[in-house]
């Protein structure tokens, strides 16, 4: 019996990895498919051991907890995005700085000044909404085409990486010939044997192990480890060397910035973001309670200021104070009706406010029972207010 590595679907339409065993990768693949999973990778594990790239790697990291105290650790990943959400979700740290182990001291205090790229925290909001949206989905019985929905965004993201990956092979294999001079022979077979990798690999299902290569490539490739060391090198050529360095450099970074944001993008495109996750938003974000509140408090503010100003009218009335001038406040039209208007309203608002979870008609019968009271204070205002 041999073991046999895969990444597959299930019916509910989550993403789900691990070991088979089976004779032969036929029969792996009969298993699987059997116990209900849709395939998205199955391989043999001589070719991962081989290669040694399916092997986790151990990253630093510094991080806050909810406590606000630092907390310095070493985590286990199959790349840095991995960590970044382990760190995040499962053990719910603010993480600060997080670095590959095994990178050289220059390019890990160079990461620990710039701070983490952007994009870490970008692309796991965009997972979560995605995993947001497809619970919403499972709960509501529309789980039908969850399996195809999640095959086919595996397929659309190991096209966008294999893109990635001809792009950078096609600027490093070049500029690696015309800088041999400069370069560390062994550190330049490293390469060599990981591009030769990623092209055999390329076509693979296995998505995260592409990203992972593909990142290791960009990190090697933006190493000072991987240029002779200055003392080899004659001072007239220090500038020229410097210059390609900068050109290496140069290339890792925009592409690792291109990949990231790519990613991104893809899985906001496949979320199908459409009316309904619209309607969804609209609904959190509650703009009929804050419309509604708004009001109730205008209203509440209008009925307390002219209610204030009433009583202090009738109080400079029996102190016979300024009594033209009362009087002529007191039989004012405006001053009553708005003060008649802003006690109808709030306590029309006050069944809306503090009752929202109503049924269509009584929210439809408080509408009516407003707009005809409104009707008649207005019309029999005159009658109401006979001394104005």
């Amino acid at each position: 019996m041999r073991k046999y590595f895969f990444q597959a679907v299930t019916a509910e339409g989550k993403q789900i990895s691990g070991y088979v065993s089976a004779e032969s990768i036929e029969q792996a693949r009969d298993k699987l498919s059997a116990g209900g999973l849709s395939i998205l990778t199955l391989e043999e594990p001589k070719e991962m051991n081989d290669t040694m790239e399916q092997g986790m790697r151990v990253y630093q990291f510094e991080a806050t907890n909810k406590l606000k105290k630092i907390v310095q650790g070493t985590i286990e990943a199959i790349e840095l995005y991995e960590a970044f959400k382990k760190l995040r979700l499962e053990y719910k740290l603010d993480v600060n700085y997080l670095v590959d182990s095994a990178s050289a001291p220059t390019v890990k205090e160079k990461i620990r000044s710039e701070g983490l790229p952007p994009e870490l925290e970008e692309r796991m909001q965009v997972e979560i909404k995605i995993a947001k949206k497809r619970e919403k989905k499972k709960q509501h019985g529309s789980n039908t085409n969850e399996v195809q929905e999640a095959v086919d965004a595996n397929e659309e993201e190991r096209r966008f990486i294999v893109e990635k990956i001809d792009a950078v092979l096609s600027e490093v294999v070049p500029l690696l010939e015309e800088n041999a001079e400069f370069i560390d022979g062994h550190k330049k077979r490293e390469i060599e044997e990981r591009i030769s990798l990623l092209m055999r690999l390329k076509h693979s299902n296995s998505v995260a192990h592409l990203r992972s290569l593909t990142q290791r490539l960009l990190e090697q490739i933006s190493s000072d480890e991987i240029f002779l060391k200055d003392a080899n090198i004659p001072s007239e050529l220090q500038d020229e060397m410097n210059r390609r360095r900068s050109q290496f450099q140069a290339i890792g970074a925009n592409f690792d910035k291109a990949i990231s944001r790519g990613l991104i993008d893809l899985q906001v495109k496949l979320s199908k973001l459409d009316a309904s996750s619209f309607k969804d938003s609209v609904k959190e974000l509650k703009p009929f309670e804050k419309i509604t509140n708004v009001f109730y408090l205008v209203f509440c503010f209008l009925a307390a200021l002219c209610s204030v100003f009433l009583l202090f009218l009738y109080g400079l009335y029996y102190f016979e104070i300024q009594v033209d001038q009362t009087l002529f406040f007191l039989h004012s039209p405006l001053l009553w009706y708005v003060w008649g208007l802003g006690v109808l309203m709030m306590i029309s608002f006050y069944f809306v406010r503090f009752y929202p979870k109503q049924e269509w008609f009584e929210g439809l019968v408080i509408m009516t029972c407003t707009v005809a009271a409104f009707v008649v204070y207005t019309v029999q205002f005159p009658i109401l207010f006979y001394w104005t």
